[in-house]
């Protein structure tokens, strides 16, 4: 069984990340004995990967909307009198934005792309927040698998013992993604924050060669602690594991 600092709670979503990285030959994982699993395999999670950390739940704006959110308030409750509401809130003839056109002093929540429930303008922000903060709200971060062939890579320059790390693959489109690493520092296993891309056309950050990050590292390949790369999709809350990195905060593993 993995550890975990986070304890076993209910299903729901969390908070605001980011974070650069770079990449080129990934650096060796830490024996077994140094630095306990992260937690147990997601089949072991109650709910699966996206289970939600104490004092968490699903939000459930709309079907397999896994984002976690807060008991209290208790949002899940809020969103679903939202969805309940939806219809008296679009003008009947519909309008300029079609049969989903809301009433005055209504916008769409967007708790994802096609979310065109009409919301007090404060809840559409709330959605977006849930969405950016996701990963934080989740029991195991590094549970979520990989999505769209994204992968992570990081280069090493021994004269200026610098590691650039990199990611590739496609998230939504004209979003933002949300970089954080989930490492194993002081005993426990902590989510850091970490920085925040916009994606282009085709879903890819639009950095320079999927540059994250670039950071001070004096240590050898073999030697270096890894950490979980998490990837926040801000227009959908899709919490993901591009792979494993250097950890930024350059531990030995010795």
């Amino acid at each position: 069984m993995r550890k975990t600092t986070a304890r076993r709670g209910i299903p729901g979503t969390g908070l605001v990340i980011a974070l650069a990285l770079v990449a080129g030959v990934l650096s060796l994982a830490p024996p077994a004995a140094a630095v306990p699993a992260a937690t147990a395999a997601a089949a072991d999670l109650p709910y699966g990967p996206y289970t939600c950390k104490q004092n968490f739940v699903w939000r459930d704006a709309f079907p397999y909307d896994y984002v976690c959110v807060t008991v209290v308030p208790d949002i899940r409750r809020e969103t679903a009198e939202e969805n309940r509401l939806a219809d008296e809130r679009r003008e009947p003839n519909g309008g300029p934005w079609g049969p989903d056109t809301c009433k005055q002093g209504f916008v769409w929540r967007e708790a994802n792309r096609s979310d065109h429930v009409c919301v007090y303008p404060s809840s559409r922000s709330r959605a977006w927040l849930n969405n950016a903060n996701a990963a934080f709200g989740l029991q195991d971060p590094s549970a979520p698998p990989r999505i769209f062939g994204t992968h992570t890579a990081e280069d090493y320059s021994a004269e200026y013992r610098h590691v650039t790390l990199r990611v590739t693959g496609a998230f939504s489109r004209n979003s933002k993604v949300t970089f954080s690493t989930y490492g194993y520092h002081g005993g426990g296993w902590e989510l850091r924050t970490g920085y925040t891309f916009d994606t282009g056309d085709n879903g890819r950050i639009i950095t320079p060669n999927g540059q994250i990050l670039t950071f001070y590292c004096d240590l050898n390949a073999h030697r270096r602690a890894q950490a979980f790369l998490v990837a926040t999709d801000h227009a959908n809350g899709q919490v993901s594991n591009p792979g494993k990195v250097t950890d930024p905060l350059c531990i030995s593993i010795d």
